[in-house]
């Protein structure tokens, strides 16, 4: 037990129940007609990341995603090891989280579970994917960069959740903005029913969306470390 780093992965946890708990009740609760509010749902979403960051990035460096875990395994900030506990955790801490929205709301029929537009051009599913691909490789590209160099050490809370509110705007309303694994497994099987229909594309299309961004930051930081020299 003592080559476990307990407290990293418990942060973990914690983190990701506070975005999966605000991210989800925020668009349940501020709906309008049963149409989520996409401004309330960036905004508090960002921000409990933001703070998050600031509260427990300093334990286990605040991924609170497990593509984001993925990407930092691959520029080896963490080992496989504990790739696979910081990935447990954060869906316990889902899975919690869901489980209190649907008790507080009396009900599991919504959990603000992700899923595809109908208003989505055929092929959707392929569509959906390439999009959850696409914008969490530009989630993950500035959390890869802004984590790099010390010099941004103080700004990466704001970096990471002003871009997490950038591309929830963007995609809220094509595939309900998962870009994080956690946040789409828990509620969609809480929840049950359809929600589990194209739950596979919330889980590939980040983990192939941080594969990507952390190969890309590799390519890009060798090259400037090839730059710099000369």
């Amino acid at each position: 037990m003592k080559s476990l780093n307990l407290r990293a992965y418990f942060a973990e946890a914690l983190g990701t129940f506070a975005l999966v708990f605000v991210g989800t009740s925020t668009p349940i609760l501020t709906a309008t007609a049963g149409i989520v509010n996409p401004v309330a749902t960036a905004l508090a979403t960002g921000l409990i990341v933001l703070v998050m960051i600031y509260s427990l990035g300093r334990f286990s460096g605040g991924h609170f995603n497990p593509a984001v875990s993925l990407a930092m395994t691959i520029r080896k900030d963490i080992s496989w090891k504990d790739f696979g506990f910081y990935v447990l955790f954060q869906l316990v801490g889902a899975f919690i989280a869901s489980l209190f929205v649907g008790l507080f709301l009396g009900s599991f029929s919504n959990l603000a579970a992700t899923d595809l537009s109908p208003l989505l051009a055929s092929p959707a599913i392929v569509v959906g994917l390439v999009i959850e691909t696409v914008l969490t490789f530009l989630f993950i590209t500035v959390i890869l960069s802004v984590t790099a160099d010390k010099k941004y050490e103080s700004f990466v809370g704001l970096a990471i959740g002003f871009a997490l509110m950038a591309v929830i705007f963007a995609g809220i309303n094509y595939t309900g903005a998962g870009f994080n694994p956690a946040r789409s497994i828990a509620p969609a099987i809480l929840q049950g029913g359809s929600a589990l229909t194209n739950l596979w594309i919330y889980i590939v299309g980040p983990f192939i969306g941080g594969a990507l961004a952390a190969y890309v930051h590799r390519l890009l930081f060798k090259t400037q470390k090839v730059e710099s020299s000369k």
